[in-house]
């Protein structure tokens, strides 16, 4: 009895082993997340892009959204720009319909100083969770730095310098 426990033990585990190795090709995109930045962030640079985000957040989720999109830039030839009136006023208009009953940060990926990436998720749903990811929605922030100044920018794959990432995606679909 004890050797058949124990040949059914060995013949788990090496079936276990197996599938570990099993010769899957590693999703591009998901390395893409784990490389390292490619500039260092000094603990300044992590306090003020944490104070940028949290600020939006807080004021996103009060649904002061005239003062998340002031504080919202645009990439243009090597310049940051605020969003123009007419952004600013789409960008309120399309927030302002949505039931918005709370709003956290789910992650942050710093890459650059203009590719990287702040998840968050918006609970749409009175009876959702962010947490559980039960009724939200998620949008990504994208901090850029210019003239040592950290920026909000909402990620966009049409913005100088954050092509590469949805290239990546795209030539694995």
């Amino acid at each position: 009895m004890k050797i058949k426990i124990f040949t059914i033990c060995m013949l788990c585990m090496a079936l276990t082993f197996a599938g570990c190795k099993s010769g899957k090709k590693k999703d591009p995109l998901r390395s893409e997340y784990l490389k390292p930045a490619s500039i260092d962030y000094s603990s300044k640079d992590s306090s003020e892009i944490k104070s940028l985000v949290d600020n939006y957040v807080e004021n996103f989720k009060n649904k002061n959204f005239r003062v998340t999109s002031s504080m919202l830039y645009t990439l243009r030839n090597d310049s940051v720009l605020p969003l123009s009136e007419e952004n600013k006023q789409k960008y309120i208009d399309v927030y302002s319909h949505m039931p918005i009953y709370d709003c956290a940060v789910k992650g942050m990926i710093l890459r650059s100083d203009k590719n990287n990436e702040v998840q968050v998720a918006v609970q749409i749903s009175p009876d959702g969770n962010i947490d559980a990811e039960k009724g939200i929605t998620t949008f990504c922030l994208n901090p850029v730095l210019k003239d040592g100044k950290w920026y909000l920018t909402l990620l966009d794959e049409y913005a100088e310098g954050v092509e590469s990432v949805y290239d990546k995606y795209k030539e694995n679909q």
